[in-house]
């Protein structure tokens, strides 16, 4: 719990302070896996490899399809409080 708090909190303090408006697929990615979801759950249920979710993860570019997909995928399954301010990719 505590590290899905940090890792919270290291998010939104980057787009409140960097000016960024959104979360990028990786952040998503953050949050999802600190949440408890394992990369292999998310390639099993979004249909993107294993490795592809780990790269993400290590700072490669996605391509697009799996952008898509993973925006999804975050969409239906966001583990955040419902009173938290959500800003989603535009």
């Amino acid at each position: 719990m505590i590290q899905y708090v940090c890792v919270l909190i290291s998010i939104h303090l980057r787009i409140i302070l960097g000016g960024m408006s959104t979360m990028t697929v990786r952040d998503k990615l953050a949050i999802l896996t600190a949440a408890g979801f394992t990369t292999r759950r998310i390639a099993a249920e979004t249909g993107i490899s294993q490795p592809s979710i780990s790269r993400i993860l290590s700072g490669q570019e996605p391509r697009e399809r799996n952008v898509r997909r993973l925006d999804a995928y975050f969409s239906a399954h966001d583990p955040r409080p419902a009173d938290l301010p959500k800003r989603e990719a535009a």
